[in-house]
This record gives C-alpha cells, structure tokens and sequence, in this order.
C-alpha cells in the first residue's frame, strides 16, 4: 500500500472498511449508502478510531449525512461528529479518472499524520 508507506504507517496499524458493504456497480447510488449507514455508524463504533479518513464522496455521505457539500470542497480538512473526527481525501480511485488529481492526492494524504497528531492532542493522549 504506497499510501500508507508514503505517510509512514504500516497495513497493520490501519483498519480499513467500506461505506457500502454490497456493491453492484461502482458508485453507490444514495439508498445503498442510507442502507448501510447504521452499519458503519457501529462498526466505527466498536472499533474506536481515533482518525477516520474519509475517502471519497461515498464515505463523506456515510457518516456525515447532512453534510451537503460534496468532497470536492471539504478534501483535505478536518471535521468533527461529536467526539469522531474525520479527514476528508479524495478517493485514490479519483486519480485513475483524472489523473491531474494525483499530485492534490498525495498532498493530501500527507495531511493524515498531522491530523493523526491533532486528533490524539484532543483526546488528551
């Protein structure tokens, strides 16, 4: 995962997981993504993140429901749910489409340890 080696993290201190756990074509449509939200919602539960990254419109939708603003103008920023607090990144895939993406991709994903940083300071750890 050159994601992760870029920002220095292993696999293994990271969890992943989708927004929408059953996929029959590659954008969710809003009712697959309604359908699953209590899903994530205890997952994120039960595992505890400190940092959630956000990675792409569908996440974004999945967890922050009345957020109506797309990823396009919230990528790269912190946000706050309560006590959860996201990061919100282009999907990776978002580079394969439009390739001009990349470089933003990557600056940003080098946001994640210092959002990584920030969000342990608040929990006080």
């Amino acid at each position: 995962m050159q994601w992760f080696d870029m920002i220095g993290l292993k696999r293994e201190e990271v969890y992943l997981t989708n927004a929408v756990k059953c996929l029959s074509n590659p954008t969710p449509k809003p009712e697959s993504i309604e359908r699953c939200r209590d899903m994530v919602l205890l997952e994120l539960k039960a595992v505890k993140p400190i940092l959630t990254v956000l990675l792409g419109d569908v996440a974004l939708k999945s967890v922050c429901p009345t957020l109506s603003v797309s990823i396009g103008a919230v990528r790269g920023k912190m946000l706050w749910n309560g006590e959860r607090v996201y990061l919100a990144l282009f999907h990776p895939a978002a580079a394969l489409h439009k390739p001009e993406l990349d470089r933003e991709l990557k600056a940003d994903f080098l946001k994640v340890p210092v959002a990584l940083a920030k969000a342990i300071a608040m929990r006080g750890g």
